[in-house]
C-alpha cells in the first residue's frame, strides 16, 4: 500500500473493503454486529474490535496490503478484541474520572442547597458563595480536561496500533516501544488521524441529515451501523500502514544477499 497521505494510497485505502470477493457478506456481518451494540452493549463491539485488529495485523505482518479476514474463530476474535478494548479503557480512565468528578461537582450543590434552606439565609448565602467558587473550579477542571483529551487523541492511535499488532494487552504499556514507532512516523500518524476524523465527519453529517426528518430518523441505527463498520475498517487499515512504516524506520528490513554457489 502506498503512503496513506498520497492520492493513490488514499484511494486504495478507501476502496480496499470492496475489493474482497466476499465483501458484501463480510461487511454485512460486521454491520449486524455494529447494529447489535444498540441492543447488547459492549460484547458485539469487542468482537468487531478483534476483527479490526486482524485487519491491522494483515497490514503489519504481510505485504502492507489491507484485506478483510474471514468471520471465523469467534472465540479468538473476542479475545483479540478484549486486549485492545481493555487497553483503550485503561488509558481512558483519567478522562472517565475527570468527567465523573465534574458531574459530582455539578449535582452536589443541588442536593445540599435544599437541606440548607431551613437553616437560615446565612447558610444559603454561604452555599451560594461556595457554588460560585465551585463553578470557577469547574472551569479550571474543564480546561485541564481539554488538555488531557488532546493528549489522549494524539497517543491513542499508536497505542491501539501497537496493542493490535502485537496482539498482547501488555503491549499497550510498552511506552518506549510504541512511542519510538509513533515518533519515527509522526507525519504518517497525523495523516491517518486526519483521514479518520474526516470520514467520521461524513458519518456525522449523514446522521444529521436523517435527524432532519421524523420518518428517516428511525433509520439512523441502520445507516450508522454499516457506515461505522466501514469507517473502522479504513481506520485500522490506515493505522496498520503507518505503524508498519514507523516500525520499518526503526528496524529497516535486511536485504537478503545470495552467496554465489
Amino acid at each position: 500500500m502506498k503512503p496513506v497521505f498520497a492520492t493513490e494510497g488514499l484511494k486504495a485505502l478507501l476502496n480496499f473493503p470492496f475489493r474482497d470477493a466476499k465483501a458484501a457478506q463480510k461487511i454485512l456481518i460486521g454491520s449486524l454486529l455494529m447494529f447489535a451494540q444498540f441492543i447488547i452493549p459492549v460484547l458485539p463491539g469487542i468482537v468487531v474490535m478483534g476483527y479490526l485488529s486482524r485487519v491491522l495485523r494483515r497490514v503489519t505482518e504481510g505485504d502492507g496490503q489491507a484485506s478483510m479476514p474471514e468471520w471465523d474463530d469467534w472465540g479468538g476474535l473476542f479475545m483479540d478484541g478484549v486486549k485492545v478494548f481493555a487497553a483503550i479503557f485503561v488509558y481512558s480512565l483519567p478522562m472517565i474520572l475527570i468527567v465523573g468528578f465534574l458531574y459530582f461537582m455539578m449535582f452536589a450543590p443541588m442536593v445540599v442547597l435544599p437541606l440548607l434552606d431551613e437553616t437560615g439565609p446565612e447558610a444559603v448565602g454561604l452555599m451560594m458563595a461556595v457554588m460560585i467558587l465551585v463553578e470557577l473550579f469547574m472551569f479550571l477542571i474543564i480546561a485541564f480536561m481539554m488538555v488531557v483529551y488532546a493528549i489522549y487523541i494524539v497517543i491513542l492511535p499508536p497505542i491501539i496500533a501497537h496493542t493490535a499488532a502485537k496482539n498482547q494487552f501488555g503491549a499497550a504499556f510498552e511506552i518506549g516501544r510504541w512511542w519510538k514507532i509513533f515518533r519515527s512516523n509522526f507525519s504518517g500518524f497525523v495523516a491517518a488521524l486526519i483521514i479518520i476524523l474526516g470520514v467520521y465527519v461524513v458519518l456525522i453529517f449523514a446522521a444529521q441529515l436523517l435527524y432532519m426528518t421524523l420518518v428517516l430518523c428511525f433509520l439512523i441505527p441502520l445507516v450508522i451501523a454499516p457506515i461505522g463498520f466501514y469507517i473502522n475498517l479504513v481506520a485500522f487499515a490506515a493505522l496498520g500502514e503507518v505503524y508498519r512504516v514507523g516500525e520499518e524506520k526503526i528496524n529497516p528490513p535486511q536485504d537478503v544477499v545470495e552467496l554465489p554457489a
